[in-house]
C-alpha cells in the first residue's frame, strides 16, 4: 500500500476533460456535415426538379405540371437558407410566370371534332350529275343522196349551235363526280381527317395544317360551296385549322 501512493486524480480529471473536448468537437463537426449533406440533399433535389420540368415540358407538353416542378424545385432552394440561390430562384420565377401565360391547346376536343368532321362528310351533298340528253332522231328527207346529204349537214349546223355555247367563265364550277366514285372521295377525306389527328397527337403544326387544307380544297372541288351544309363544312375546317397543336414554350 505504501508504494502505490495516493491516486492521481487531477491527471484524471485533465484526461477526462480533454476526452470531453475531443468529443465536443467531434459533435460538433458531425453536425456541420449533416448540415452540409442537408443542404446538398436540397440542391440535388431541385436539380432534378428542373430536369423534370423540361422533360414534362417539350415531351409531354404539359406546362401545368412543370409549373408544379418548378415550384418544389423553388421550395427547396429556399429550405437551404443559402442566399447564394437566389439569383436562381429570381429566374424560376420568370419561367414560371411564362409558363403561365402559354395556352395550352384542348387536344382532346379538337380531336373529337376532327372525328366527327369525318364520319359527316359522307353526308354532304354532292353536285348531281345531269342525266345525257337523249338525241332526236332525224327524219328522213327526200329520197335522192344529194337531198339526204343536204338535210344531214342542215341538221347538223343547227345542233351545232343550239348546244355549243362559248362564254367567259370567271370562276370554274365544282367537279361532277358519279355516285359510284363518291365513296372513293369520302374515305379519301376520312383518311386526311384521320392523319390530321395523328398529327395533332404529335404536336406537329405543319402536318395538321396541310392535310385539312388537302381536305378544304377537296371539298370546294367535288360540293357546292353555295350549298348551306357544304359552307358549314368548310367553316368547320377553317376554325379546325386556326387551332394551334405546339404551342411556343419557353
Amino acid at each position: 500500500r505504501a508504494g502505490l501512493g495516493k491516486p492521481r486524480f487531477g491527471a484524471w480529471t485533465q484526461e477526462a476533460q480533454a476526452a470531453r473536448q475531443v468529443l465536443q468537437q467531434s459533435v460538433r463537426s458531425l453536425r456541420r456535415e449533416q448540415g452540409r449533406q442537408r443542404v446538398d440533399w436540397l440542391v440535388f433535389e431541385a436539380e432534378h426538379l428542373l430536369v423534370t420540368a423540361s422533360q414534362v415540358l417539350h415531351l409531354n407538353r404539359d406546362p401545368k405540371t412543370a409549373k408544379a416542378a418548378l415550384q418544389y424545385a423553388d421550395e427547396a432552394l429556399r429550405n437551404t437558407e443559402d442566399p447564394v440561390w437566389l439569383t436562381v430562384r429570381r429566374q424560376l420565377a420568370g419561367e414560371m410566370d411564362s409558363l403561365d401565360r402559354i395556352r395550352v391547346p384542348d387536344r382532346a376536343g379538337i380531336a373529337f371534332r376532327i372525328r366527327a368532321f369525318g364520319e359527316s362528310v359522307e353526308r354532304l351533298p354532292l353536285v348531281p350529275v345531269p342525266e345525257p340528253v337523249a338525241q332526236a332522231q332525224p327524219e328522213s328527207y327526200g329520197s335522192t343522196w344529194w337531198d339526204k346529204t343536204r338535210d344531214w349537214r342542215k341538221q347538223l349546223g343547227e345542233l351545232v349551235r343550239t348546244l355549243v355555247i362559248v362564254e367567259r367563265v370567271r370562276a370554274p364550277g365544282p367537279a361532277l363526280l358519279e355516285p359510284r366514285q363518291h365513296q372513293y372521295l369520302v374515305e379519301n377525306l376520312k383518311l386526311l381527317m384521320r392523319i390530321a389527328e395523328v398529327a395533332l397527337e404529335r404536336a406537329d403544326q405543319e402536318s395538321y395544317e396541310r392535310h385539312l387544307n388537302q381536305a378544304r380544297s377537296w371539298i370546294e372541288r367535288y360540293y357546292d360551296p353555295d350549298l348551306a351544309e357544304v359552307a358549314a363544312a368548310l367553316q368547320t375546317l377553317d376554325e379546325l385549322r386556326r387551332e394551334k397543336t405546339n404551342p411556343v414554350t419557353p
